[in-house]
Formats: structure tokens, sequence, C-alpha cells
């Protein structure tokens, strides 16, 4: 199957914005994340779907996901899932409140970019956003627009990017799911954040 060279993508300009998405995919799915695409109208059909087939019940989410009119975060309560409140109590009541959130077997998140030239999802943290919906449960679900995808990281900083991290109190890159090799130079999958990243593109 052909595939486009990693960073080829940054070194010639014109690329059309298919061949940007068609490089993200191929270097998500490289890193072991899973890209799905799909229109507007097939998004909440597709999550729910792909929930199911996980035999995922409780979430951890954003206090609210939109894609055009739809409310993603109140669809998926009307659906009968159970979204668990990432926001952390006082100190006192925080271990308890993390064991809570630990039983959540996905998070569900927005994404405000992804860069093409690594696969990478960038997703900002603050209120309403907590950073814990994509690094807690063991499945990390993101939805992205097309026309938030770029070649890569400075072409995302020179077209809005600086002002978004300016404007987030922090934010996360995520390039697939989490990985390390630092015990006994044996790759595990899973150890510092999620094993599954599934990202929804319409």
């Amino acid at each position: 199957m052909f595939r486009i060279a990693q960073h080829d993508i940054v070194k010639t300009p014109g690329h059309s914005q298919s061949t940007i998405i068609e490089c993200f995919a191929q270097e998500l799915e490289a890193l072991g994340g899973e890209f799905i695409s799909c229109t507007e109208s097939e998004l909440l059909e597709k999550i729910t779907a792909r929930l199911n087939k996980l035999g995922v019940r409780k979430l951890i989410t954003w206090d609210s996901i939109r894609a055009g009119k739809d409310d993603l975060i109140g669809y998926l309560n009307r659906a009968g899932f159970t979204l668990l409140d990432p926001n952390l109590p006082v100190a006192e009541q925080r271990q308890e409140h993390l064991y809570y959130l630990s039983q959540a077997e996905a998070g569900f998140t927005g994404a405000i970019a992804a860069l093409a030239d690594t696969g990478t999802l960038v997703v900002p943290g603050g209120i309403s956003r907590s950073l814990l919906s994509s690094l807690l449960p063991p499945i990390h679900l993101a939805v992205l627009r097309v026309t938030d995808i770029y070649p890569c990281l400075a072409d995302w900083l020179n077209n809005g990017g600086k002002q978004a991290l300016k404007e987030a109190p922090n934010t996360v890159l995520i390039s697939g799911p989490s990985r390390t090799a630092d015990i006994e130079m044996t790759l595990t999958i899973g150890v510092h954040g999620p094993e599954q990243v599934i990202v929804f593109c319409y």
C-alpha cells in the first residue's frame, strides 16, 4: 500500500487537506492508534458503536464537546453511559475520588489540533477540560475536525496555535498509546497513560 514518507508532507508545500489527513491517519496507526473517519452526521452513531464494541459503560469526559449542533456529552448521557465527573475535590477527598475515577473504562475528549507528520493530537486542559479524561483511563477516545489537522507543529503554531497555547492553562501532545521500554528494554503499552487511542475524525 502507498505510504507517505514521514516528514515529506512538511518538506513539500502545497499538499491538499486530504493528503494531510491521510498522513495523520497513517502516522497515528503506525504508533498503534486507531483512526475512524466519518461525516458529522455519522459521528454519534460511530462513537456509540465503538463504545459498545469495547464494552465501555463508564467514561471520564470533558464538561462539553460539540460537533456542529450536536452536544456529544449530552448524547452519551441520554444513551445510558455513565459519565464520571473528573473535577477533583479538596485534598482530603482526592484519594477517594481518584479511586472512583479509576473505574472508568474510557476517557472522551475533543482535540484542538492534530499534527500529521507525527500522528499527534493536541489536547488542551483547564476548567471543564480535565486532562484526566485523556490520561487516566485505559482507552482514550478523541473527536477531531478534519480542518484542525496541520502538516506539523510549526504550521499549527503559525496558524493560531500560539494563541491557543496562551489561552489553555496546560496542553498535552499525545502521539498514540502510552508506551515505555524503561524496564529491561521491554516495550510495554499503557503504563503511563491509555493503552488505546481512538480518533473520530469528521
